[in-house]
Formats: structure tokens, sequence, C-alpha cells
């Protein structure tokens, strides 16, 4: 039971899970080969001195943001999970006590589990990583990114398994000193840069001014929505440190809200969320106030307009999200009886109001789809053309030519070459 446990949670995790007692190593994991906890000595005396010192599992993040991870489970310790089987490595006998390289004499079996990686490595750090812990370059292998949040639940996870205790995400942060601030620094802090706010006076803008930003965007209002939202930006507080962090996240606030607020307005939020999400992202990779500005004024405009547009429509919910299918599912087949169920009506009633509302019928709006999606590729992309009409889902090369040619009037080729920016071009 416990074999089948572990070996299928450390495949489900894309990690490695390994349990040490009487001085042997089980090994829950197929090609341990590639393990930082496998290969080093040092790192796994390093997570049973961890596992010693405490109560709570033990976690090592290392420069690379890896978390390893070591539970201890004392001889007779919890009934949750009976230790046997597994694909053990060589190691003294199992004994009451059993002695480490360490020279320390230890019981009970302590479960190591790793790497569970918190950001995205590069080929180059990658390397570096698998270096660090003497990893042989020949078993250097993609490594599977997991938010922190998914690394803390997979931690109270084993332990629940091991020992049968619960642990919060708070509870394993707290133990490990995974937060450099603790919550009374936290409240210092925050009584300072209040006392700092009322001298500065640096909150002049009123709840009632951003609630009329916010209006102006729910009615559709493009010019009231982008003159408060300039407006404002002389009364506004402290978002950073430095001014350009002020703006961009001033960026990310107004962009979110006014997200919101065009959802409100009746926007779908997959298209609110993508049109806010695109110049947050600009934001943060521009190290010029003004062009931050550009893109926050942009955000307003956009997304206040998408609500206009959805105003002037006089469209039914129905026909709103038969688009918004058609535009998240536009690479699948996609099938009038499928959506129509998805919505809780019949096909023919779909078909007959979305040809009144929209003056096309569905199977046009779904080229239009994918012709546009096309169309962005031919422009930003190398691809070649029998590729990018399998990606966007026409049958065939030659039909994606012809449904191109009436969207366009002119070909797939003759647009690319039309209007393919320089820095595309060979």
């Amino acid at each position: 039971m416990q074999t089948y446990i572990l070996s299928h949670l450390a495949q489900i995790l894309h990690t490695g899970i390994y349990c040490v007692r009487g001085g042997k190593l089980d090994v829950y994991e197929e090609n341990a080969e590639y393990n930082p906890i496998y290969k080093s000595e040092k790192l796994r005396t390093k997570l049973l001195h961890g596992a010693d010192a405490q109560q709570e599992p033990y976690i090592f993040m290392d420069e690379y943001q890896a978390f390893f991870v070591c539970v201890k489970r004392d001889a007779g310790q919890g009934e949750a999970l009976k230790v046997s089987g597994g694909q053990t490595e060589a190691g003294s006998a199992v004994g009451s006590g059993w002695e480490t390289g360490d020279g320390v004499t230890r019981g009970g079996e302590y479960f190591l589990m790793g790497p569970l990686c918190t950001k995205s490595m590069g080929r180059v750090e990658r390397h570096h990583f698998y270096r660090t812990y003497g990893v042989d370059e020949a078993w250097e292998k993609g490594l599977y990114y997991h938010t922190l949040m998914e690394a803390l639940k997979a931690v109270g996870m084993l332990a629940k398994l091991v020992v049968g205790q619960e642990y919060t995400d708070q509870d394993l942060v707290d133990a490990n000193h995974l937060s450099q601030v603790t919550k009374e620094q936290e409240e210092k802090e925050r009584i300072r840069f209040n006392i700092e706010s009322d001298e500065e006076d640096i909150y002049r803008h009123t709840y009632q001014e951003e609630r009329k930003l916010l209006d102006m965007v729910r009615d559709g209002n493009v010019g009231e929505a982008v003159r408060l939202s300039k407006e404002m930006d002389t009364q506004i507080g402290k978002l950073g440190s430095d001014e350009l962090t002020h703006w961009r996240n001033l960026l990310t606030v107004a962009a979110s809200l006014c997200a919101r607020a065009a959802i409100e307005g009746g926007v779908m939020p997959y298209v609110a969320y993508r049109v806010s999400g695109f110049y947050i992202n600009k934001g943060s990779q521009c190290d010029d106030v003004v062009q931050i500005l550009t893109y926050r004024n942009h955000a307003v405009e956009e997304l206040t307009k998408l609500v206009q547009g959805q105003k002037t429509k006089h469209h039914t919910s129905y026909t709103e999200r038969c688009k918004d299918y058609v535009r998240k599912n536009y690479r699948e087949k996609i099938y009038l009886e499928e959506i129509a169920d998805t919505l809780g009506i019949s096909g023919s009633y779909l078909s007959r109001l979305f040809k009144k509302e929209t003056g096309v019928c569905l199977q046009d709006f779904v080229n239009e789809v994918r012709v546009e999606k096309a169309a962005n590729l031919l422009i930003y992309s190398d691809e070649p053309l029998p590729r990018i009409a399998e990606y966007v889902n026409f049958p065939s090369q030659s039909y994606f030519g012809k449904i191109f040619k009436e969207k366009k009037q002119m070909t797939p080729r003759q647009y690319r070459e039309m209007y393919k920016p320089m820095e595309f071009a060979e």
C-alpha cells in the first residue's frame, strides 16, 4: 500500500519521494539518477538535520527556489502510513538505531521529497542547478514548475500521509522561516507607513472619485473614463518606493479595476481579462514613465470602448456566450449542438438567434475568428501555411486559402508579404 501511494504521489507531483530508514534509502520514483536527493548525500544529511531540529516538516529552499522537504516519523508515531517496500538502495541493516554519514545515530524514518521548483529555469540555469547537486549532464531533464501554494500543499499532503498531522500553509511558512517578515514587523511597518502618509497627505483622492471612474467604464463613456483616470494621477497615494514602481503599480491597479467594471458593464470576462493582462504585462516590461501612463490610458480606453460596443449591439447573453465559446475553442471542432447544450437551449433556437442578432450564421463567425487568428500568425510568426491552417483547425490548406481570401480579399501568402513587420522579415 505504501509503495503504491508514494510512487503515485511522486508521479502526480512530478518529483521524487524517498524514505531513509535503518541507513537505507527507499526510492519511490523511476529514474532517480536525475534527482538531487538521490545523488547528493550532503543534501540528504542537511534535510535529516533540519527534520531533527523541529517538529514540523522541514523545508529547505535553495538558491534556485527549489523546495526539498523532510518529514520525520519517530518509531511508533502515528498510524498514517505503514512503511514497507520501495526500491531499496545499499545501506546498513535496519535496527532500532543507525548511524548516518555525519556520525549521528538516528532512529525512526525520514521521508524526503523534492525538488519542487517554484520558478521556471532556463536551460543554462537548469544545468547549474543539476551541477550543484552532482547530477550527471546526461540525466538532466526539464523540471516541473509548481506555484508556491502548490508546493506547500504538497508538503502538507506528505505530512498527513506520514505522521497523520495537518499543517496549514502558514504553519509551514512560519516553522521554516520562509518569509523574512514576521507579523510583528509587518505591523510596525504599517504603523510607520500610516504616520508618514498622514504627514505627507499622500491619499488625497476620494473613494467617490474612484467610483466615478469605474461608473464611466461600466457606462461605456470613453472620454470621461480617460479624463478621470488622468485627473486622479496627481491625487493618488504612493504605490511604490520609487517613481517607476509607483506608476507600474498604478497601471496594474487601474487595469484590474477597470476590467472588473467592464465585466459588470456586459463585457465577457475572458475578453476583459485578456485586455487588462496585456497592458499589465507591457507595463511591467517598460522603464519609461510616460509610456507606462500611455499603456494605462489605453487600457482604460479600450476596456471602456468594449462596454460601449457591447451596449450598441443589443445582443442577448446567449449570443455573447456563444461568441465567447468560439473564441476560446476555435482550435477544436465546434458543433452547434454542443454549444447549445452548454447554454441550456436547443440548437435550432441558438442558430436562429445568432443569425438574427449578428447577421451571420454561426459557421461564418467561426471562420472569421479562425481567419483573424491565422492573420496574426502570418504577420508575427514564421510558421508555414500548412501549419497555420492546421493550428486554427481548417480541414485543409486549400479550404483555409479559400476562406481567408473571402474574408481578406487576398491569399494568405499575399497577406503575409504585405503586412509582415521588418523585424520578422527574412
